[in-house]
């Protein structure tokens, strides 16, 4: 990789790479210098996230910026507490389509610098919480759960930084059609500048005229 691994995405041709040991991915964080990696739409073996990211042999001190979206294997909590404790300085994560359905989340807790997060599976209340603490966050992209509370949704009320929130739901869940004027009314004052994208269409959402803020209602897909 070279020098250029300091300034420039690492992508990966993940059609060659199939049949490898999973010690064969360590070669993907080989550099210390690394301050951008995408591994999204991967191929990559689920006994192979600890070899890539390695905090004992390979840990990734510039690394800023992370994306694993839409992965065939998923990060589970112990793979994404390696994960964090490789990379303590990203500021960006994005792990839509990655992370293990009913993760806790918490090893996020330890990411004191991170500013941009997007995840999926959101299906219970206590994390919400747990991103609720991240009070660093200015970009926040989840994909929640019916199962999801209004105390629960609230909860995100607390990250007084954000400018721009994306909340994806199924259109017939209430948090579609009424979760978010909940956060409208809580937030309002005191974060004025937050864009607030809906997954849904404004036929939806009969309120949003009337709403104290910008927000843009958009069709998205349901990510499971």
């Amino acid at each position: 990789m070279g020098d250029d691994t300091d300034a420039f995405p690492v992508q990966v041709l993940w059609e060659h790479a199939q049949g490898l040991p999973p010690q064969a991915y360590s070669a993907l964080t080989a550099s210390s210098n690394l301050r951008t990696l995408d591994l999204s739409f991967s191929l990559i073996p689920a006994d192979a996230w600890c070899s890539i990211f390695n905090p004992e042999g390979q840990p990734l001190p510039h690394l800023h910026s992370l994306s694993i979206l839409c992965t065939q294997s998923p990060i589970s909590d112990r793979d994404l507490g390696r994960l964090v404790s490789c990379c303590p300085g990203l500021r960006s994560l994005g792990l839509k389509g990655t992370v293990e359905q009913g993760s806790g989340l918490y090893p996020l807790l330890d990411l004191t610098a991170l500013t941009s997060l997007s995840v999926n599976h959101v299906s219970r209340n206590e994390v919400l919480g747990v991103l609720a603490e991240l009070r660093g966050l200015q970009d926040l992209h989840i994909s929640v759960w019916s199962s999801i509370s209004a105390a629960g949704l609230l909860q995100l009320s607390t990250l007084r930084g954000l400018t721009r929130l994306r909340v994806e739901s199924s259109p017939e869940t209430w948090i579609a059609k009424y979760g978010m004027v909940l956060l409208l009314n809580k937030v309002g004052s005191s974060c004025g500048g937050l864009l607030i994208f809906l997954g849904c269409s404004t036929a939806d959402v009969p309120w949003a005229a009337a709403a104290a803020l910008p927000f843009v209602c958009t069709p998205m897909p349901w990510i499971l």
